[in-house]
């Protein structure tokens, strides 16, 4: 695989993102081949062509359009610098880089989850590209911005910053535009800069992939929310790292003993007791009502009835704070508990075992 860095480069310093394949030549060089499929013609034909030794005045070439069979670039310098040049048609087709399909394709690299990459509302060369999703319960957006200097791009972040609360993931081509103060402010959000030069490649047959897993691209700013989100936990609650698609079939509960129990969400687990899985009462550190009730569950194998002993008309509302807690603990949507198919009692829709 070969490095893009060159190409990333040469984007964030060209203004205008539109040319003739002459000029994507220049600025893609040896990567023109990945770049091609996020080239869209445009309708109308150029007026200019690149000159091979460009100057000021008079340059680039101009384009004469004598008959369809008959374009010229005509150099404008007063005496000529440059012979005039015969063309096709297709040598004068304009080509606009288009960013949103670019951004699709870092979008799919990255495994964010998005319904449709769109341009973001107000930022100019920015596009929403999804939400990054490290663990259950936990989404960041994630954006594209393609800036040329460093005040615009400054003024990406701060735009960025304004609209969302949450920490964010600011995706460029390189990050050689971020200035001090930009880095500052994203510190102070707990967001995240990500140069596409440091994670993308073109394989043998010259296409954009990634070199790294998402996951390894962003593995300091997973870290980083795992730790804010543990430290915003409810008082004494761990903060479980639940699998990001992980639905309530897939959660095992095996009571240990009285107060612990240990925990498996596809292919994370660990060992919690009442208190860190917050069902602790504040007056007394004791289990509250809703472990007791998950404790009667376990016994009659994930059913509650009327004719099970820990039957109780209280049993409703606990029913609902147990819910409730497990939501919290787990950050999975949806009841965890449903009715019995004869609506004559309750059933968790997880597995759930009792002390052996």
């Amino acid at each position: 695989m070969r490095r893009t860095e060159r190409l990333w480069r040469a984007l964030e310093s060209t203004p205008v993102l539109s040319g003739v394949q002459a000029t994507w030549k220049e600025i893609a060089g040896d990567d023109l081949s990945m770049l091609t499929p996020f080239l869209r013609p445009a309708s109308q034909l150029a007026a200019t062509y690149p000159c091979p030794e460009p100057g000021e005045d008079g340059c680039p070439r101009g384009v004469v359009v004598h008959a369809s069979d008959d374009i010229v670039a005509v150099c404008r310098r007063r005496p000529r610098s440059c012979e005039s040049l015969r063309l096709k048609k297709e040598d004068v087709v304009v080509y606009t880089l288009d960013i949103e399909r670019l951004a699709s394709i870092l979008s799919a690299l990255l495994g964010l989850k998005s319904d449709v990459v769109a341009p973001a509302n107000g930022l100019a060369r920015t596009l929403y590209l999804g939400l990054y999703r490290p663990v259950a319960g936990l989404d960041f957006p994630v954006y594209l911005t393609v800036q040329h200097d460093r005040e615009e791009f400054a003024q990406i972040v701060e735009q960025v910053a304004a609209r969302d609360a949450r920490p964010f993931v600011l995706m460029a081509p390189t990050t050689y535009l971020i200035a001090p103060a930009s880095v500052e402010l994203m510190r102070t959000r707990h967001a995240l800069a990500v140069g596409l030069a440091d994670f993308t490649a073109v394989d043998e047959v010259g296409s954009l992939v990634a070199d790294r897993s998402a996951e390894e691209i962003l593995k300091e700013f997973r870290s980083q929310m795992l730790d804010v989100a543990a430290a915003e936990a409810k008082e004494g609650m761990v903060f479980f790292a639940t699998p990001p698609d992980a639905k309530w079939p897939d959660v095992e509960i095996r009571f240990k003993d009285g107060h612990t129990v240990s925990v498996k969400v596809l292919d994370t687990r660990g060992v919690f007791n009442y208190t860190q899985m917050g069902m602790a009462n504040k007056k007394n550190a004791e289990p509250t009502r809703q472990w007791e009730l998950l404790r009667a569950f376990a016994e009659g194998n994930g059913i509650l009835t009327w004719n099970s002993r820990h039957a109780d008309r209280k049993n409703q509302k606990r029913r609902e704070q147990l819910a409730k807690d497990l939501r919290r603990f787990f950050r999975i949507d949806g009841d965890p508990i449903a009715l019995t198919e004869d609506g004559k009692g309750w059933r968790v829709l997880f597995s759930l075992h009792a002390e052996a």
